[in-house]
């Protein structure tokens, strides 16, 4: 299947002869694949309506239909890591096109000594928050935290209660 947006719908001219009884009203659809290519389908009308395609939507082209594209999500090119801890090193070295943000002296002791996961050496591109650029992904390692007074850790999350905007920390 190929996946396209949709750039144009426009019903199709019947002229003086009119649509012949019992013939489906069909609609000519500009569609624009990722490469860029653009070419024009015609499509049944009904089928456009009942499937709730308009002009900008992602579709599939199977080479008879078009389907509308459900819960389609952008493809993460790019992320991002705020410090490199251990869940940050772990996740870090699959993530596609990642950049670690750190300050100028973190960064400066992260080059000096190899970052190092499992005996594999692990090569990151580091840049200060200045220097830092959209991404598709950030995730959010949290820090484990102690108990005070025993020797249990657990991660500590904020969450708003709804009144009055009043904060509470939830221990899980």
């Amino acid at each position: 299947m190929e996946r396209c947006r949709v750039l144009r719908i426009e019903e199709q001219m019947y002229g003086c002869e009119e649509l012949p009884e019992g013939a489906e009203v069909c609609c000519d659809v500009t569609v624009e694949a990722a490469d860029g290519t653009r070419k024009t389908l015609s499509c049944p009308d009904a089928a456009l309506i009942r499937q709730g395609i308009g002009e900008g939507d992602r579709v599939l082209w199977d080479g008879m239909e078009l389907k509308k594209e459900r819960n389609s999500m952008k493809k993460i090119e790019t992320s991002a890591l705020i410090g490199l801890g251990a869940l940050g090193i772990l996740f870090g070295r699959k993530m596609p096109g990642v950049k670690v943000i750190a300050d100028a002296g973190r960064i400066a002791r992260y080059s000096a000594q190899p970052v190092v996961c499992n005996g594999e050496e692990c090569h990151f591109d580091y840049v200060t928050p200045e220097q830092g650029q959209p991404v598709d992904l950030l995730p959010a390692f949290l820090p484990l935290f102690r108990a005070p007074g025993t020797d249990s850790n657990f991660v500590c999350r904020l969450w708003l209660e709804k009144k009055k905007h009043a904060h509470r920390v939830k221990h899980d």
